[in-house]
């Protein structure tokens, strides 16, 4: 068999409705509805600091260990954990929003 018409044989294996298959992306409204659950979170530096409060930008802004609006926040040398969630500095992770989440920003 040559190749256009195995891969003409193959496509016609593929089943022809997506609902077989599922979607790719979500629709507009899936996609407000996991942004209204789901924070997303960059960490773009950390200052570790042994005896004094460290600091760590979070979206952009400084945000010094203790700030009672992210009361989850622990930081390490190399690492944040937030919201149980580890993070390394460069990285961007979502983290899902729920009640207890409030003072969270934006």
């Amino acid at each position: 068999m040559t190749k256009r018409p195995f891969r003409m044989f193959c496509l016609m294996l593929i089943p022809a409705s997506a609902s077989a298959i599922g979607t790719l992306f979500y629709s507009p409204g899936e996609r407000k509805t996991h942004e209204e659950t789901a924070q997303v979170y960059t960490i773009n530096g950390i200052v570790f600091r042994g005896a004094e409060k460290s600091v760590v930008w979070i979206n952009g802004s400084p945000v010094l260990q203790g700030d009672p609006m992210f009361p989850k926040l622990g930081v390490f040398r190399d690492h944040v954990v937030l919201d149980g969630m580890t993070i390394k500095a460069g990285e961007s992770k979502d983290i899902p929003a729920g009640p207890d989440q409030s003072g969270s920003r934006q």
